[in-house]
């Protein structure tokens, strides 16, 4: 019951331009995390490439991570928001735009086509994790404003499971101090 009473109450905000040409960054105290899959279809693998920045466009942390099981490249696009979504929760981000330049996908998670049968499970199960967070929203980029998670997809080419790079996220109690602000 809890899960039907999330499910029809929780709320994805639209942006105002859902389709941009160039990555621009969040709006503080937000972070944007782009998210990029490629397809290695002679080592029936996918790479998967997550970059999340700050308002200043600093990035925080990134990873490049190959997954062994043959995707298509849609299916792939899908996999990368999945994982794009559990490593912005690990890493502790908790307002955040998600971006992709997979238009099928962003419009299906955003609820305006019915997801292709081979994506509607991840579709679903990402929808759920992102009821987690404090608020999302998800937007559509083209390729170009996509190129650190491209190339990060592309990287895990040559891995064999993952790396991740992590800077020093401030906690929001971190980030009221610095602004000479106590929280109680």
């Amino acid at each position: 019951m809890l899960e039907e009473y999330r499910l029809a109450n929780h709320r994805i905000t639209m942006p105002h331009v859902a389709t941009h040409t160039t990555w621009a960054p969040p709006h503080n105290p937000w972070y944007k995390v782009n998210v990029d899959g490629a397809v290695f279809q002679h080592l029936d693998a996918v790479g998967i490439g997550v970059v999340a920045r700050d308002h200043t466009g600093q990035c925080l942390a990134a990873m490049s991570k190959k997954l062994w099981v043959p995707l298509g490249p849609l299916e792939a696009e899908a996999k990368a928001m999945e994982e794009g979504i559990d490593f912005a929760w690990d890493v502790g981000l908790r307002e955040v735009v998600f971006e992709t330049d997979s238009e099928v996908l962003y419009r299906s998670l955003m609820g305006s086509i019915t997801p292709p049968a081979t994506i509607q499970n991840i579709v679903s199960s990402s929808f759920m994790r992102l009821q987690d967070f404090r608020a999302v929203q998800l937007t559509h980029v083209r390729r170009n404003g996509n190129k650190p998670a491209h190339l990060l997809s592309q990287h895990a080419n040559g891995l064999e499971t993952f790396v991740t790079w992590i800077e020093n996220i401030p906690t929001p109690i971190e980030s009221a101090l610095n602004q000479d602000v106590l929280l109680f």
